[in-house]
């Protein structure tokens, strides 16, 4: 029983690309195989491999010639490098554009390799930069789907590439170089999740992520905000008479330009001024007299510094105004386009169309993931352990290298649970006694953890929510 041209740990390559010399020592894995018996001393990678590629001949599973293609994608242009079972750069485009006629062209040039050197198989790797790359893979897997070589693609995460490269001695920076390590990645790893086409999808991620950018501005903008006001009256912030990001203070503000004006106004003038801009039941006299308190503690400004502060408040409540406005049609949108998605997440008290959305969105089929763990993992959910000899570190830190979106909404749907949802309000209760620091974060992002099961249970099975039933407990 033997694996042939099986090499593990350091090794001799020639020809194996931009990165290696003949006859220098590298620290790869020749994955060279011609045919895959039963191996005992490898016996995991053996099932691995005939699982992915399933190829048999007489009984024996039989590697098929594969060739891997990595594609180097910028917002201009593409680089793409065609690189055989034993590593060797059979071809290298090093410059097209990002357009149908550059996709149109690696496809070409795949078919004709394909055709010259026999391949049984095309699998192509390229980096997740940005949104780059995302027309050239729904191009290539549209135009794979009729091929008769069968065509698989992956996107892959650039932080991988990273660590790859710097597992050789090369040192120069290329897109033609970025294009061959990337091929090489995929030629080292057969068992990545193939990339399938995200068209239905991609109109709500696009949705649920814009959504999260102008939640992430409004809250920039009032930052903005406070610290200008502070600037302008320290006192208004520190002592909060009423909402400092409100109206009223605008108007306040704007009318009085320096802390001395404000306290030479009439109390009456002031409760009136407060009294036409106050809501949801605010004593104008009460407010009045704390806005006048607050003043009094201010530190002096000049005028001219007032002015520029006046003008500068102004704006940043008109782009929150904005902000929260757009923030509601966005979200009357996504709704709307939930709709095309039956699924059970709504059924569980306190995940609204946004979150739902937002969690479908990132997720995609739920069947890439085998178990509750793994979409943790996605989603960034899960703690790295630092061990050495009899040492093991008590605290550990959440892992960085995931889904930040996915991330993102199931905290927030965690602390929607948190509220509205008993069974979770206990859960984070118990979670944020047990320790005395970072009670809130750790018992938010646990109770998310918590969630993620449940968020698998009902994409995977299609359960509706029954708090009530043990077996519909996450």
């Amino acid at each position: 029983h033997t694996l042939q041209r099986l090499r593990i740990g350091p090794g001799h390559r020639s020809g194996a690309g931009p990165d290696t010399e003949p006859g220098v020592s590298t620290p790869w894995v020749d994955c060279s195989y011609t045919r895959l018996h039963s191996l005992p001393a490898a016996g995991d990678l053996a099932l691995d491999l005939s699982a992915t590629f399933g190829f048999s001949k007489g009984g024996e599973q039989v590697m098929p010639k594969t060739l891997h293609v990595g594609v180097d994608v910028a917002m201009k242009t593409l680089a793409a490098c065609f690189v055989d079972d034993q590593g060797k750069a059979l071809h290298t485009i090093k410059t097209m554009p990002n357009s149908p006629a550059g996709a149109r062209q690696i496809q070409q040039q795949i078919a004709r390799l394909c055709q010259q050197d026999c391949f049984e198989l095309v699998r192509v790797g390229t980096e997740a930069t940005s949104v780059y790359d995302l027309h050239v893979l729904e191009y290539l897997l549209e135009a794979g789907s009729g091929a008769a070589v069968p065509l698989s693609l992956y996107r892959i995460n650039p932080r991988l590439i990273k660590h790859f490269k710097l597992c050789s001695t090369e040192g120069s920076k290329t897109d033609s170089i970025d294009a061959f390590f990337i091929a090489d990645y995929v030629r080292f790893k057969p068992l990545l999740r193939p990339y399938s086409t995200q068209s239905g999808l991609l109109p709500l991620q696009r949705l649920t992520r814009f959504r999260r950018s102008i939640v992430k501005n409004i809250a920039a903008e009032t930052n903005r905000l406070l610290a200008t006001i502070f600037l302008h009256m320290p006192g208004i912030v520190q002592q909060k008479p009423m909402d400092p990001r409100a109206p009223t203070m605008a108007a306040i503000t704007g009318e009085y330009l320096t802390p001395e004006q404000l306290l030479a106004t009439p109390l009456e003038e002031l409760a009136a001024l407060v009294a036409g801009h106050a809501r949801n039941g605010v004593d104008p006299d009460d407010a009045a007299r704390a806005i006048r308190e607050a003043a009094r503690d201010s530190f002096h400004i000049t005028p001219a510094l007032a002015d520029a502060l006046r003008i500068i408040e102004a704006t940043s409540v008109a782009n929150i105004r904005a902000m929260k406005k757009s923030l509601q049609s966005i979200d009357a949108q996504i709704e709307k386009s939930l709709a095309a998605f039956p699924n059970t997440l709504r059924t569980v008290k306190g995940i609204g169309p946004v979150f739902a959305a937002g969690l479908m969105a990132e997720i995609g089929d739920i069947r890439n993931y085998v178990s509750p763990d793994k979409l943790a993992k996605r989603a960034g959910l899960v703690w790295n352990q630092h061990d050495s000899g009899s040492f093991t570190a008590e605290d550990t830190h959440l892992t960085t290298a995931a889904n930040r979106h996915l991330r993102y909404y199931l905290v927030e749907a965690a602390n929607s649970l948190r509220i509205h949802n008993e069974e979770y309000a206990r859960y984070y209760q118990r979670k944020f006694n047990e320790v005395r620091d970072h009670q809130h974060r750790r018992a938010l992002v646990l109770t998310a953890r918590k969630f993620v099961r449940l968020v698998f249970a009902l994409l995977k099975d299609g359960r509706i929510y029954l708090p009530n039933r043990a077996s519909q407990q996450p």
